[in-house]
């Protein structure tokens, strides 16, 4: 794609690098004494002073008034400039003042030798502060073929032959240049790659997105009033309220901290940069819209004119400082979400500042930061890397901004371009790219992220309520795409919570936040999108009652109209094979199952967030009835080698923490992992289990792991455990949860800390029932243990019940069984122990080894099969599978179901995040007798071959679809 962000590992790296806890620190030239410093020298017709007028550090800043354009000013400082230039990533950073805007740039150059090795160019389109953050060897001109430099020139202008211009905040860093230097209106051609950037695109969008969208005539009287609606709620949503006396107090003592004056054409006071230059008491982007919003409403709300006088002083400070049209302030990632108040007090101020003739300049660094010039082109469907922030952050920003836009039919062009971009960037995506997923997976970062989900969800909220019922709302397709996700959400949550399997970095929490729980409400309310007659679509509202905790004027009308709270019919099995997941949703209880793969990773561990987390995705089943802490899951204490389900080694904190100080996000060599269902009654999860080689890893770490579910009990099967670890014990952890001192858990035998033998079952502290079918090595404990938190690595004490098959030290070809019923009592799980003693069984292992593993139901009597490799075998109706797959058969008289499907989406492309499609494979399968379609033919189903009483389907698996095929006997 044209506009296509890869973004690497290294990209996700820095973004924690620089990220929200972290500072340059920079060691900055001295620019702020009464007289020039001895390395500067001027050309003899110009003049150097340390002036009090401006500054960005300190009170003085360097300025040089040029009398001709042939004068120049040289720093000489060997050793500053050559450490830099040695740095990777080196470079030179400083912030430049011009108080008049020209067409022109400065030359900078840097020489060794007296011979020009490295130069670059600097506009002066601008009035006010500029940041110029540049790198040597990426970014400058020259033969750059020195090892050192000894002195850097800068050249005036060539047109003007006179000028002021000011120097603050220089530096040569002894550390590479930030890697999210930002391109604008000064330096539009440096560090290319962040024009694709969602967050640091802002001139590249400006300069060469042109709208296509244009308006003939006047505007209708429909389009007028709904321009009036869509302000009045824009008003609503931005007044916010009266500020209290304490918080105008703060405000005000903020402003007098900061010392921001007018100086002649200028102001001076506390400097604002951005976050990453910062030091604790200069100003930032956050601090200083928290202040703006303050006193906006208090001027709208109060009529304070102090107010709107101070409101005007600070932002026009600010405007003055960098905060403009066309910069860029030397890196600007990651500032939606610091910037979200100032769209929402810059439109309360819309009518003192058209009277103060201010708001065309205002509007216009609105619209810029907010980044509306992104929304004058339809991106690519895939290309929107960053789309679930930009939901998140700057939708509603931009159609705030857009409000600000004085001429009625350039605002209606702005939201026409708004409501395209928007239904643009709610088709269906590619590859790893952020955005919906055919499934209802929601990705960022390259995979599923619930806690992502629900910002950009919250967005997506809060422009169907801005544009609900108007010619700007969602259209058809985004509204269905948007349910996806929300069913997604609604069948992988309990009590909104979701487990520890999907959390990313964000482990034992996470869950749907009050503007998703809305969307559902919202999405309802337009109406089903496959049929107009209904006005309000029964399946999503039917689970907004259901999520929805307060009696809001929108469930009151639900009711009215007859709706009910989801209706369930046991526990349904749901299918997520972009996220190697499968859930069971039922009204009680909730189970997550996870695994990974080539393409899905395992879990998210950043520098400061979830640094054991390793084990998220093993394989894991979790169990949640109410919630997280109510089912038991708490951090305090929390062993992070036993995540319920999983089958780890029990390592030393010190050895499961990630290695890595930057991302680690582990996927597999393997390629197998993912579900499979049968109207959603019945499912197999199946997935192989393979470590890779990384320091405190075990590459020989193997395991082969399936669950099968039906009855609303989940079999889970494991074999193949191996690895060479022999300090370490194996384990495959059955649950974890929070204990108490005397354990009230029933079994068939006393439960006590240590090994046990002879279990038949065992009920958890939570009502969850499990049952062994066979001898299990089973270790029981019920302790408080001490753990350390997954931030801030602090210890942690809490006690907790844990029952783990205990696998040994360097397994070879391990393999456990067990049954777990979720919600249960002791009578059943009494009833159904005794069921496999008697020959009763409520299902049969067919087979359970490192190629197959396999059941039969007693009920229902479906065949259900993981296949991790191709594989000939006689137990049962399936024959063979020519490659890892997985299988249902379900047969009744004369007519049969077939389920096959490859639950890897196999991409082709292994880079963490990217646009390639899918590649299609083909799985052949043998049945046992003669079968045909039955009904129309399945676009999935390649070929049928009847051979000696045997049929043979040749289907075509794609993204990791459930593909079911009806059957009928010849």
């Amino acid at each position: 794609m044209n506009r296509l962000l890869i973004i690497t590992l290294l990209t996700l790296i820095t973004s924690v690098t620089y990220g929200a806890t972290y500072r340059m620190n920079i060691k900055y030239i001295g620019l702020d004494g009464k007289k020039v410093p001895t390395q500067w020298v001027a050309s003899s017709g110009s003049k150097m002073k340390m002036d009090k007028s401006r500054y960005k550090l300190g009170r003085r800043s360097l300025r040089w008034d040029y009398a001709s354009n042939k004068d120049q000013i040289v720093y000489t400082n060997p050793e500053l400039i050559t450490q830099a230039l040695e740095e990777y990533k080196g470079g030179f950073m400083t912030w430049v003042y011009n108080s008049k805007p020209q067409n022109d740039s400065i030359k900078i150059e840097f020489l060794d030798q007296n011979k020009t090795k490295f130069h670059f160019y600097y506009h002066l389109n601008f009035k006010g502060w500029r940041a110029c953050w540049i790198r040597f060897k990426e970014d400058m001109t020259g033969d750059k073929s020195t090892t050192k430099l000894e002195k850097m020139i800068i050249h005036a202008p060539s047109k003007n032959s006179t000028g002021t211009l000011w120097f603050d905040r220089m530096a040569f860093p002894k550390r590479r240049i930030h890697d999210r230097v930002t391109p604008d209106q000064q330096l539009p051609w440096i560090n290319p790659t962040m024009n694709e950037n969602h967050w640091a695109a802002l001139y590249h969008w400006e300069s060469t997105y042109e709208c296509d969208i244009k308006v003939d005539g006047e505007l209708s009287e429909r389009q007028k009033n709904e321009l009036t609606e869509i302000y009045q709620r824009t008003l609503k949503y931005s007044k916010g309220s009266k500020p209290s006396a304490k918080q105008l107090e703060n405000a005000l003592d903020k402003m007098d901290l900061w010392g921001i004056k007018r100086s002649k054409d200028s102001y001076i006071g506390t400097p604002f940069v951005s976050f990453d230059e910062s030091s604790p008491e200069e100003i930032i982007i956050q601090d200083a819209g928290k202040i703006l919003n303050t006193f906006a409403n208090d001027y709208y709300h109060n009529k304070n004119l102090a107010s709107a006088q101070n409101f005007e002083l600070l932002l026009s400070y600010l405007i003055d400082q960098g905060l403009a049209f066309g910069s860029g302030i030397g890196t600007n990632h990651h500032y939606g979400y610091q910037f979200t108040l100032y769209p929402r007090a810059i439109f309360l101020m819309t009518n003192y500042l058209t009277r103060k003739g201010k708001i065309d300049q205002i509007g216009k660094m609105l619209c810029y930061w907010t980044g509306l010039q992104e929304m004058r082109t339809i991106p690519e469907i895939g290309s929107l890397q960053g789309v679930v922030d930009s939901w998140h952050t700057t939708v509603l920003p931009r159609i705030i901004a857009a409000g600000t836009i004085k001429n009625a039919k350039e605002r209606y062009i702005a939201y026409k371009m708004i409501e395209r971009w928007m239904d643009q960037s709610l088709c269906i995506v590619p590859g790893t790219m952020g955005g919906i997923k055919e499934d209802g997976t929601m990705f960022h970062h390259g995979a599923n992220y619930p806690a992502y989900s629900v910002g950009g969800l919250f967005g997506i909220g809060e422009y169907v309520h801005m544009m609900h019922n108007t010619e700007f709302q969602l259209n058809k397709n985004s509204r269905i795409n948007v349910a996806r996700c929300l069913e997604n959400l609604f069948h992988s949550t309990n009590k909104t919570y979701w487990g520890l399997g999907i959390a990313g970095r964000h482990p034992l929490g996470g869950r749907l936040n009050k503007g998703t729980i809305k969307l559902y409400g919202q999405i309802a309310m337009l109406g089903n999108p496959y049929n107009p007659e209904e006005k309000i679509w029964k399946e999503i509202a039917s689970m907004y009652l259901d999520v929805e905790p307060n009696d809001t004027p929108v469930k009151k009308k639900m009711v009215k109209d007859g709706i009910k709270p989801y209706e369930y019919k046991g526990g349904n099995f749901y299918t997520y094979n972009y996220n190697c997941l499968a859930t069971v949703d039922h009204k009680n209880w909730l189970a997550t199952i996870k695994g990974y793969n080539q393409d899905v990773w395992c879990s998210e561990i950043y520098v400061k967030d979830n640094r054991f987390g390793r084990y998220q995705s093993y394989g894991t089943v979790q169990i949640l009835s109410n919630g997280l802490k109510g089912s038991g899951f708490e951090e305090k204490g929390w062993d992070w080698n036993r995540a319920p389900g999983a089958t780890s080694i029990h390592l030393p904190l010190e050895e499961l923490e990630s290695f890595r100080k930057g991302v680690l996000m582990q996927r597999s060599n393997e390629t197998f992992a993912g579900s499979a269902n049968l109207n959603h009654q019945i499912g197999v999860f199946g997935t192989i289990l393979q470590e890779n080689n990384m320091p405190r890893f075990t590459p020989s770490f193997r395991a082969m792991k399936s669950v099968f579910y039906f009855d609303n009990m989940l079999v889970c099967l494991g074999n193949n455990i191996q690895n060479d670890n022999k300090k370490y014990p194996t384990e495959t952890t059955i649950f974890q949860v929070k204990g108490k001192e005397k354990i009230k858990t029933k079994s068939n035998i006393a439960l006590q800390n240590g090994a046990l033998s002879g279990v038949k079952w065992v009920k958890d502290p939570f009502n969850n029932g499990y049952i062994f079918p066979n001898n299990t090595n089973l270790l029981f404990e019920n302790k408080e243990q001490t753990s350390m938190h997954n931030k801030s690595m602090k210890t942690t004490k809490g006690r907790f019940s844990s029952l783990v098959i205990n696998h040994g030290k360097a397994p070879k070809g391990a393999s456990y069984q067990y049954v777990i019923v979720p919600q249960t009592n002791d009578n059943k799980l009494k009833s159904i122990s005794s069921q496999f003693a008697n020959n009763r069984a409520p299902y049969t292992v067919l087979r359970n080894d490192s190629t197959v593993s396999a059941i039969k139901t007693a009920k229902h009597e479906a065949y259900m099969y993981a296949f991790y490799h191709a594989a000939t075998l006689k137990q049962g109706p399936v024959l063979s599978s020519s490659d890892e797959s997985l299988v249902i058969f379900k047969a009744n008289n004369e007519h049969a179901t077939l389920v096959v499907t490859d639950p890897s989406i196999h991409l082709p492309n292994r880079k963490m995040i990217h646009d390639t499609e899918s590649e299609k494979q083909t799985v052949t399968v043998i049945i046992d007798g003669k079968w045909k379609l039955s009904g129309k033919k399945s676009e999935a189903v390649k070929q049928i071959t009847n051979d000696d009483n045997k049929t043979s389907f040749e289907v075509i698996c794609w993204k990791g679809r459930n593909n079911t095929i009806k059957l009928h006997k010849f």
